[in-house]
Formats: C-alpha cells, sequence, structure tokens
C-alpha cells in the first residue's frame, strides 16, 4: 500500500483566507499557483471571489492537503487527475459540496491544497470517513503501481495517516 498523507481542518465561516492562503506556493518561490475547479480549469480573480462569497452562503469550510508519496514521482498531471477522481468521488452524495484547489508541485514533496465548502451535514467527516478517504487518495494517486520496487517496500514499512489538525501556517483571524 503506497503512503499518502492527508490533513485536513473543518471550521465555520467563508473560504475566502483559504482560498487566498492555497494560491500561494511559498516553498517554491513561486508568487502563485492555478487555482482551478472541480472540471481542472485555472481559475480568474473574479471567479475566486464568486467561490468565497458562496463560501459564505454555505457556512462551512474544510482544508484538506493531500500530500502522495514522493518516490511516486507524481507530475503535475498526475496530480491534478488524482485530486479531480478523489474529491468528485468524495462529493458523490453530498450535494452542498464544492471545491478549488491548487498543486503545490514546486518543493521535494508535491501536494495538493482543496479548499472545500458545503452545508455542515456534507463536510463533517468522523475517523471512519477519514480513513476511508485516505483509502480512497491511495487509490485515486495509484501509488503503489508507480513506485519502483523499493519504494513500495519502504512506502509499506512507513505507511503514515496524519489526524485532522488545524494547519498552523493558516490565520483565520481567530
Amino acid at each position: 500500500m503506497g503512503r499518502v498523507i492527508v490533513k485536513t481542518d473543518f471550521q465555520r465561516g467563508g473560504a475566502g483566507d483559504l482560498v487566498d492562503y492555497i494560491k500561494y506556493d511559498r516553498k517554491a518561490g513561486k508568487e502563485r499557483v492555478p487555482v482551478r475547479d472541480p472540471s481542472g480549469r485555472d481559475l480568474d480573480q473574479s471567479e475566486l471571489e464568486q467561490f468565497a462569497e458562496q463560501s459564505k452562503a454555505d457556512g462551512m469550510e474544510r482544508h484538506f492537503i493531500i500530500s502522495p508519496d514522493p518516490d511516486a514521482q507524481l507530475g503535475t498531471k498526475e496530480l491534478d487527475r488524482g485530486t479531480r477522481r478523489l474529491l468528485s468521488d468524495w462529493r458523490s452524495g453530498r450535494p452542498s459540496v464544492n471545491y478549488v484547489y491548487a498543486i503545490h508541485d514546486g518543493g521535494e514533496k508535491p501536494h495538493v491544497h482543496a479548499a472545500v465548502t458545503g452545508q455542515e451535514r456534507d463536510l463533517r467527516m468522523d475517523r471512519n470517513d477519514m480513513v476511508e478517504f485516505r483509502e480512497r487518495a491511495r487509490d485515486a494517486f495509484g501509488e503503489v503501481e508507480r513506485l519502483p520496487t523499493k519504494g513500495r517496500e519502504r512506502a509499506q514499512e512507513r505507511e503514515v495517516t496524519a489526524e485532522p489538525d488545524r494547519t498552523p501556517e493558516r490565520n483565520h483571524g481567530e
């Protein structure tokens, strides 16, 4: 089984600050990275503002950070496809859920940030939901098949799961 790390937080409020946060890949020295909608289309500033406005009406936000195993050496296209597959599957049966995402692929550990909005009933996740989400993430990114033999062995030895937590780098004015 490939190693994927998923971190998430969940809170009341609009996603304006979160969208501002995910569109910058500071660790890679990039001022701005594209923020995309569920179809993979890059959004412009006015569309991001519309998403943030709609999120205020929804009342809840969830932030996912999804880090596939760096040994899988996934490119931007594979991160994009895997993210859309994972989040589209996850939002099935959650009618109020909408999301945007940004790929941070310039550093040592490529990862994805997703800003997810919706009603509380659709965004709430318990421990079992998190385990299932991580399993879906492994499937969506097809990590095991992509890893070289040594990478597969290391991934199986160091399976890591991150508990849901607050991302300390982000400030929501609390």
